[in-house]
């Protein structure tokens, strides 16, 4: 798997600064530089306070469906800030490389009070259910396995009441067990070429695929 690098740097004042951010300081934090880390490379923080290993193969299932859309937040050591989970669901997919990003302006305080912050913060959003049904709706209507999206059955059914996936396995008309379980096969390739040629070959061969880039 090839190494990619991108960057993402700010080019342009974005006008008013709050108390405390000059120009400076948001020149110097405004860029951005992923880089794709061998995972033997990365070191989890030994005493990351947050609780994970459960979530794990969730995580790992939704970077299967949607590629690893968000980089590791590591210090200058190489150490994880952000991302433990993500870091184990790669070690649970036996991906040899992953995006990070070194947080390497940010001092030892601001390191660990991130670290904290970034878990706790989340914690204070809400969903607006009324929205939220209308989109698992319109999922469910293009058959989209809800339960990839880390709901339960149960919480699922509250949300969406008789419009819930009805769970693994459903009746047929004529009363027999219809299986809608769902089986994949990860194909990893060494360029871009080979995966459009595997690509084109399971499709011809009426197979469901999708393009991932890890």
């Amino acid at each position: 798997m090839a190494k990619r690098r991108t960057k993402t740097a700010a080019t342009e004042s974005p006008g008013n600064f709050p108390d405390g951010m000059s120009a400076a300081w948001y020149a110097a934090r405004a860029q951005m530089t992923v880089v794709m880390r061998e995972v033997s490379t990365i070191a989890p923080y030994e005493k990351n306070p947050r609780k994970n290993d459960a979530a794990v193969a969730r995580v790992a299932e939704s970077i299967r469906r949607f590629g690893f859309q968000q980089p590791l937040v590591l210090d200058a050591d190489g150490t994880i800030i952000v991302g433990h989970t993500r870091y184990k669901a790669a070690l649970s997919l036996e991906l040899r490389y992953v995006p990070c990003v070194v947080a390497e302006h940010l001092s030892a305080e601001e390191v660990k009070a991130y670290r904290i912050a970034d878990n706790k913060l989340n914690e204070l959003a809400e969903w607006d259910d009324e929205l939220l049904k209308l989109e698992l709706g319109d999922l469910s209507d293009l058959d989209f396995p809800l339960t990839d999206l880390g709901f339960s059955a149960e919480e699922l059914q509250g949300l969406m009441g008789d419009d819930a996936p009805s769970g693994d396995a459903a009746a047929d008309p004529e009363g027999d067990v219809a299986i809608t379980s769902r089986f994949q096969v990860v194909v990893e390739t060494e360029t871009e070429e080979q995966q459009a040629k595997i690509f084109e070959e399971m499709k011809g061969r009426g197979y469901k695929c999708r393009l991932l880039t890890m």
